[in-house]
């Protein structure tokens, strides 16, 4: 399957379901993209690693994007302003091309809305440091290894799907 196919049959599924939509009565919200991108032959997915200058999950690795404010019109004006806020990246919103199920985040109480943007290239970021340390982009077949295993943050033990691409370990909301 080539990379144009790859992409119509992720549009394709994605508009088939309805996203699961979480109660946020007394929850603060999030949004946040999923940014693939076509690399030679293959795709890859976008993660940030947040600095340890953050007030919540401090070098934790995320998908870039972050917390509603009053003055966005919705969640994904939310996502596409804070991802540029973080990474410096700037997506169009016809690069968005669907939405994921809405995730609870127990530790934080944050309802997190995730939109999945397929890129035409590579992004080119320029890092907010005070938010993310670095950029981790990892090709999406890799995302097939995840594992159940259980977790020790903060004084707890979570179970949770992990997998690891070198020395980085991805779990909980990501």
């Amino acid at each position: 399957m080539n990379i144009s196919e790859l992409r119509a049959r992720i549009v394709k599924n994605l508009s088939r379901r309805r996203h699961l939509k979480i109660n946020t009565a007394g929850r603060r919200r999030a949004a946040v993209l999923i940014l693939l991108y076509p690399d030679d032959g293959d795709v890859k997915i976008v993660f940030t690693v947040r600095s340890e200058e953050v007030a919540e999950h401090k070098g934790q690795i995320s998908f870039p994007g972050g917390a509603w404010e009053k003055g966005d019109r919705s969640l994904l004006e939310t996502a596409l302003r804070e991802t540029f806020e973080e990474t410096g990246i700037k997506v169009a919103k016809d690069h968005v091309i669907g939405r994921l199920d809405d995730t609870f985040v127990l530790v934080s109480n944050f309802v997190v809305s995730p939109f999945v943007v397929f890129l035409d290239g590579p992004p080119r970021p320029k890092l907010n440091t005070t938010e993310i340390s670095q950029i981790i982009e990892i090709p999406l077949s890799r995302l097939y290894e995840a594992e159940e295993r259980i977790i020790e943050s903060g004084g707890r033990r979570i179970k949770s799907l992990v997998f690891t691409y070198g020395e980085y370990v991805i779990w909980g909301a990501t």
